[in-house]
């Protein structure tokens, strides 16, 4: 079994969130200096929920 596969949904939810994070914080706050806390503040919490979707996978068996 793949990678992609074990993801199942999860696999379309990381995309759209990696996607989104490097939009907000990559392009948004570096490169046009996206000054809006909450902005910033909704890009980390994609990146929290990023994780928590990767440690769900790391931790199986």
């Amino acid at each position: 079994m793949s990678r992609s596969t074990r993801l199942g949904k999860d696999r379309d939810v990381l995309i759209r969130l990696f996607d989104n994070v490097y939009s907000l914080l990559h392009l948004g706050g570096y490169y046009r200096r996206l000054q809006s806390k909450e902005a910033i503040d909704d890009g980390f919490e994609k990146v929290e929920r990023i994780i928590r979707i990767v440690e769900k996978y790391i931790s199986r068996p």
